[in-house]
């Protein structure tokens, strides 16, 4: 074999490593910023939980008699049963004048208990 030869492989074998050197480089990137997302992603979740769980203790209902919601704001209203004594419906309705509330299109004052509308569930991606 000649030098020529002899070199030309060196060279080649030099900018083998060279390229060898970059992608593992590039790929312990890829693997630190893998590590650096997941590491977001589980803060994230757990915040997540515990936000759900804020909220699940957060949404109590409220008598009417202690607090009455923001006029029009739509709530979750609690009235009792017309055609059944004992149990309660729960629908959405809001805060009207005079100690009225508007619900499904018609007018009570039976509302005994409210609570804040749910946020809407997010769209999944």
């Amino acid at each position: 074999m000649n030098d020529d030869k002899i070199n030309a492989i060196l060279e080649q074998n030099t900018k083998l490593h060279d390229l060898c050197r970059q992608q593992r480089e590039v790929i312990q990137g890829l693997l630190e910023e893998n590590t650096r997302m997941l590491s977001i992603l589980s803060g994230t979740r757990n915040k997540i939980a515990i936000g759900l769980r804020k909220q699940d203790t957060a949404q109590e209902w409220i008598s009417v008699n202690d607090r009455l919601p923001d006029a029009g704001a739509a709530v979750l209203i609690c009235r009792p049963d017309r055609n059944n004594r004992g149990r309660q419906i729960v629908e959405q309705g809001y805060a009207d004048v005079n100690g009225w509330w508007r619900v499904y299109g018609t007018r009570t004052k039976a509302v005994t208990h409210w609570m804040p509308m749910p946020r809407p569930q997010r769209e999944m991606r």
